[in-house]
Parts: structure tokens; C-alpha cells; sequence
């Protein structure tokens, strides 16, 4: 069972490989530097996105979508080998310019607050938009609010299991509304959104469009 299992991860990652190897259709001529960010404004124009998907949602709602670990994935593997394939001519990524605009978006937004499903990357990467601000030369608050939701153990030391009584010594978060969740999140995040729905809150808040900015 866990062989079949294991053929199976192995069939679908190399078909993710090969599929975002062929898709990189980059002429000769051309040598193009994008963002990881998979362009939720690009997908929805041209209608790439299922209707209910949250690509889709987020198209229609002006929600900007960061990926700060794009290489670290299947479609990382077609990637280099379209830059293996055109050594001279090829598609590159920008993960620092996906870093400056979430931290433009920091700038802008004032009191801010994380909701986190799990850790790694995306977590560390939307917590350091304070520090990144602070840097650029801007006053800006810690993260107000924040909530993780995650089964990694801080015995461990890693990233997702470190608190955000942590994140607050490097002036990250702050502790006053914040709170770790150990849970498996397929069982609590529907209940947390269904419980931010249905309170209805949500429909006294303005816009913020952040996908215009860009």
C-alpha cells in the first residue's frame, strides 16, 4: 500500500514537472523575470481558475497572492529544467520583489493581524514584513493580532513550531491578541471561518482592493 502510495506521489509530481516545463513557451529572444506570485489578476481575466476557487475569489475580491517558496515545489524542478534547456534566454523569478510589495502592504494597512494555517516560509515570510518596513526606513507596529494554527511541537525548534511569544522578541508580533491553536487544521479552520461568516462582521468592513497597489 505505501509502495503504491509512493508510485503514486512520484507519477503526479513528474507530471507537474514536465507540465510546467513545456508550459514555459519563452522565445529565444526573450529573457523574462517574473514574481513566484501566481497572478491572481492574470488567472481570472483569462478564466484559468475554476469559478469557486480561491484564485478565482481572490481575482474578483483584489486580493494579492505571494508565494515565497515557488522553486520549493514541483513546478521548481520544470523551471529549472526550462533554464537547463535555454541557458541564455530563460524565465527567472523575483522572490525579493513578492517580499517589498507584502511589505508595501504592511506599510500601507496600519494594524495589521496574521492568520496562519500551519508555519515554515509563508509563516516567517508575513511576520517579517515588520522588520522589512523598519528597515526601509518606515515606523510601523508589530503584527496586532495573530492567530497560527499547527501540530509541529516546539520541542522540535523549527520554524512552524516556534511560538509567537517568540516572534514577538524579534518585534514581530505582538502578545497581547494572539493565540496558538494546536490543532490539525482541516478539522478547525472550517469552523473558524464558518464562525467569521456567519457573525457577519465582515460585511461593516471597506474593501482594501491591495491587489491595486501593483
Amino acid at each position: 500500500m505505501i509502495g503504491a502510495l509512493i508510485i503514486l506521489a512520484i507519477t503526479v509530481i513528474t507530471g507537474i514537472v514536465l507540465y510546467t516545463y513545456h508550459r514555459l513557451t519563452v522565445k529565444p529572444e526573450d529573457d523574462v523575470v517574473v514574481q513566484p506570485t501566481p497572478d491572481s489578476e492574470c488567472c481570472g481575466q483569462h478564466e484559468v481558475c475554476e469559478k469557486d476557487s480561491l484564485i478565482q475569489a481572490c481575482y474578483e475580491n483584489n486580493v494579492p497572492i505571494f508565494c515565497p517558496a515557488f522553486s520549493d515545489c514541483s513546478a521548481g524542478f520544470g523551471l529549472v529544467m526550462h533554464q537547463v534547456a535555454n541557458p541564455d534566454k530563460h524565465l527567472s523569478i523575483d522572490s525579493v520583489k513578492d517580499f517589498l510589495e507584502l511589505t508595501q502592504i504592511k506599510i500601507k494597512a496600519g494594524t495589521t493581524g496574521l492568520f496562519m494555517v500551519g508555519g515554515g516560509t509563508p509563516k516567517n515570510f508575513a511576520q517579517d514584513t515588520v522588520v522589512c518596513a523598519e528597515v526601509l526606513g518606515h515606523e510601523v507596529d508589530m503584527h496586532k493580532y495573530a492567530i497560527q494554527i499547527t501540530v509541529a511541537d516546539v520541542r522540535d525548534g523549527a520554524c512552524s513550531s516556534s511560538t509567537l511569544k517568540e516572534a514577538c522578541s524579534w518585534g514581530k508580533v505582538d502578545t497581547t491578541f494572539e493565540q496558538m491553536v494546536y490543532a490539525e487544521a482541516t478539522t478547525v479552520v472550517p469552523l473558524i471561518a464558518s464562525y467569521v461568516y456567519h457573525k457577519g462582521d465582515w460585511q461593516k468592513r471597506q474593501a482594501r482592493n491591495f491587489a491595486k497597489m501593483f
